[in-house]
């Protein structure tokens, strides 16, 4: 229900405000397989499909993480980058200019190594928009 009210507000914002223009596709950030499954969904995906839907735009999957990671939570802006090195990798590429969901940025890490991965597998322009800010 959250994820319903909170897509239904950023696309208003995105369809009035237009902050980053045109998007050929959105997508999201994804977690690790053992992740998904203890938690049971992804709230990234959730808000990307739902955004997605009220936006009219096409929603892929364009990435997989594909080990667990630490949690980020208590680990230094260095550390969170080490963390995540080599988590995510490209399931297709080119796709254009990308609107990148995710719920919380904290330093960007995440977010940096999911746009690094997209850009260089092809995509043109990569924009992150995340729910909140810890």
């Amino acid at each position: 229900m959250a994820a319903r009210f909170l897509s239904y507000c950023l696309a208003g914002y995105l369809t009035h405000a237009r902050p980053f223009g045109h998007f050929d596709v959105i997508s999201y950030v994804p977690m690790s397989r053992v992740d998904r499954r203890a938690r049971g969904f992804n709230q990234a995906q959730l808000l990307a499909t739902g955004l997605a839907k009220r936006l009219g735009l096409p929603l892929m999957a364009l990435l997989t993480k594909e080990h667990r990671t630490l949690p980020q939570a208590g680990l230094s802006a260095r550390e969170r980058r080490e963390n995540l090195r080599g988590a995510f990798h490209l399931i297709r590429s080119g796709a254009g200019k990308v609107l990148l969901i995710d719920d919380i940025f904290t330093t960007g890490s995440t977010v940096e190594a999911c746009a690094h991965t997209l850009k260089s597998g092809g995509c043109k322009e990569v924009f992150v928009l995340t729910v909140a800010r810890a």
